[in-house]
């Protein structure tokens, strides 16, 4: 069930991500959600498709086969992946919706 979980949100956030950044590749042009700030891509997105989502990815498959590495994994990026969520949470509630 957690290895699926794993699976799942690393499949998911690639997905996302490179749905942004393929086009822009393609274009030869910046994302548009760059040009405000002038970045040519975006670093959480490198930073998730190079670093974050593959061990994501592997501790799911670990996981999925009962490998010791995978329960050591796990713990570690459904920990790594809970923090950011509490903080995109509070900010969320903390900060009125623009209208």
């Amino acid at each position: 069930m957690i290895s699926g979980a794993l699976l799942g949100v690393a499949a998911a956030f690639a997905a996302l991500w490179l749905s942004i950044e393929v086009p822009a590749a393609i274009s030869g042009t910046p994302a548009d959600e760059l040009h405000k700030v002038g970045l040519f891509t975006n670093p959480v997105h490198v930073l998730d498709l190079g670093i974050v989502l593959p061990a994501t990815a592997t501790a799911g498959v670990l996981l999925r086969r009962r490998g010791p590495l995978g329960y050591c994994l796990a713990p570690l990026i459904l920990s790594m992946l809970a923090a950011p969520t509490v903080g995109i949470v509070s900010v969320m509630l903390a900060v009125p919706p623009d209208g």
